[in-house]
């Protein structure tokens, strides 16, 4: 009914905007080209937040199965990870909280990459699975509460408190006005689907050309189609 990437993709750009809005220091580590394996995807995720020296590893996804049976929110951890348990059970307790089906605090027995490496070398990592995707009640549910309150529901779960998106207004007028140049490369979340804001350099990654006219005198043309980042829903390209 859903795509994965759509939810994830915006339900986690909130719990980044929460976290920074609370004073934490985040790095995302969803790598930046679409053509990668599963497998190296994976991999760069966990590296880069080892060689960030990151405290915790939190994987964003939402859930399937092939028979469209299974409802509610879950979240896995590490069961050699007193800290990772924990975690789990926070994050959990407020995404149920909102009124997901709470199938618990769930040790990871499928041998994933993320679960194994993401609790290496002082890290804590858990897989969070809101809710799924091919079911009508959490579609529903996902419809009602939006990336912003689930976003907003596991922030509170890491931390304990509610995150702020209030801007703080500045008399600087310089100050003002960096701030609203940032703003236009920002993601935005419309009708709970990501659309992805321009690179700041205003760079497009081009995935499809096009040639019309011949080169013997005749007007020759090259339009072409372009994203301007991995991820999301494709925003309108304007000439």
């Amino acid at each position: 009914i859903l795509n994965e990437i759509d939810v994830a993709g915006a339900y986690y750009q909130v719990v980044i905007n929460g976290l920074k809005s609370l004073g934490y220091d985040v790095l995302d580590v969803t790598p930046p080209e679409a053509s990668r394996s599963l497998s190296d995807s994976l991999s760069y995720g966990v590296n880069k937040a080892k060689d960030w020296g990151a405290e915790y590893f939190i994987s964003c996804h939402a859930n399937a199965t092939d028979n469209h049976q299974g409802n509610g929110c879950m979240v896995l951890y590490n069961s050699g990870n007193l800290k990772s348990k924990t975690l789990a059970e926070n994050i959990d307790k407020e995404i149920a909280a909102i009124g997901f089906r709470d199938n618990g605090a769930i040790v990871s027995d499928r041998n994933l990459y993320e679960i194994n490496h993401g609790n290496e070398d002082g890290m804590t990592g858990i897989i969070i699975e809101p809710l799924f995707i091919d079911n009508q009640t959490d579609v529903d549910k996902w419809k009602s509460v939006g990336a912003e309150g689930l976003g907003n529901a596991i922030v509170k779960g890491i931390t304990g408190q509610s995150a702020s998106s209030t801007v703080t207004k500045s008399n600087n007028s310089s100050a003002s006005s960096n701030v609203q140049q940032e703003q236009q490369y920002k993601d935005a979340i419309y009708d709970n689907t990501l659309y992805r804001a321009l690179d700041s350099e205003g760079i497009y990654r081009v995935y499809k050309l096009e040639y019309n006219g011949d080169t013997r005198g005749s007007d020759f043309y090259v339009t072409f189609e372009a994203i301007s980042q991995v991820g999301g829903q494709i925003p309108i390209i304007r000439s």
